[in-house]
């Protein structure tokens, strides 16, 4: 027969390894992807910013450099400005008219936003569930408030 002792203990390991192997590894996934959801925003408005200031200087041709990758760059014409190549995603580029790519990117940030809304959103709920289950923990391994206020105490 099982004592209480050993099933709060096999509850304990139980609740640490959901913690340590399912939360903090989604909560990872999670940040991980908002992350890269802000850094293709970050480039969309950066090429929104640099499409605006085409427009507002008339340019009908370019100089540039381009970055061919780790930051190694080349010379660069580009003799007709009124069309641009964006990537809309899944490999594909598309060309439009600096309008339409601005429409485009509008768009595009709209989604994002609402993506990067809905990642927050299950980043803040993973969150929740890591403090109550640490609560929970905490309960079962017989740690008062007291303990804990007085460990914060002596942490700081």
């Amino acid at each position: 027969m099982v004592s209480k002792d050993e099933r709060v203990d096999e509850t304990i390991l139980r609740c640490e390894n959901l913690l340590n192997d399912v939360l903090k590894e989604e909560l990872r996934v999670r940040l991980e992807a908002r992350e890269k959801v802000h850094k293709e925003m970050s480039e969309y408005l950066l090429l929104q910013s640099q499409i605006e200031q085409i427009e507002e200087d008339n340019l009908v041709s370019l100089h540039t450099q381009v970055d061919l990758g780790s930051n190694f760059y080349c010379q660069a014409k580009v003799p007709d400005t009124s069309m641009i190549f964006v990537h809309v995603g899944y490999g594909f580029l598309v060309e439009f008219t600096l309008k339409e790519a601005s429409q485009f990117i509008e768009k595009k940030l709209k989604h994002l936003n609402s993506v990067t809304d809905q990642l927050t959103e299950h980043v803040t709920n993973i969150k929740v569930d890591i403090l109550l289950l640490t609560d929970e923990l905490r309960k079962l391994q017989g740690f008062s408030e007291l303990d804990e206020k007085q460990l914060r105490d002596l942490s700081v």
